[in-house]
């Protein structure tokens, strides 16, 4: 082949590959104005589609997670680093909206695992001992005064109570 002719067939190679891309952007063209024209169809489409299609569509969904875990959790990681501040603010508004809805549930969940959180409570106890002995020796040093009054009242209120547990231990002793 001569040096003329490699260079048409690059000419057409290149006249070829532009050509298949600009076909390519009015296609994707076409089909964007064909969803935007027929969006409740192919909702419908899609819909029809999923309902008929349930347990196949879960499957692969499952295999598709059990296949790419790493990944998808890397992904996600990496989503919820970068919008740090969106999740914060987003979980605040609904806290604040849901006060009595999240109050209500936490209620019955520590009702139905009192066991379960006994256990964590005193997990976490033995773990944090130093801690918590330290947070409570820096509370008590700061409302010493207030922690007295409290005391006293509670005395003044329970004479009796003391009285019966004093007598019990005099009887023991």
């Amino acid at each position: 082949m001569t040096k003329h002719n490699l260079q048409l067939q690059k000419k057409k190679i290149n006249y070829k590959r532009l050509c298949r891309i600009k076909s390519k952007e009015k296609l994707s063209a076409k089909r964007k104005a064909y969803y935007e024209k027929n969006k409740e169809k192919e909702a419908a489409s899609k819909k029809a589609w999923s309902e008929k299609n349930k347990e196949k569509e879960a499957a692969s969904q499952k295999d598709y997670y059990k296949n790419n875990k790493e990944k998808i959790v890397a992904r996600k990681k990496a989503w919820y680093e970068k919008n740090k501040e969106k999740i914060a603010a987003r979980q605040k508004a609904y806290n604040e909206k849901n006060k009595e809805k999240i109050a209500a549930r936490q209620k019955a969940w520590n009702e139905k695992n009192k066991e379960k959180r006994a256990a964590i409570n005193k997990a976490w106890n033995e773990k944090n001992k130093e801690k918590r002995a330290a947070s409570q020796k820096a509370y008590y040093e700061k409302n010493k005064e207030k922690i007295a009054t409290r005391r006293k009242a509670w005395n003044e209120k329970n004479k009796e109570k003391i009285a019966n547990i004093l007598i019990k231990k005099s009887i023991s002793i």
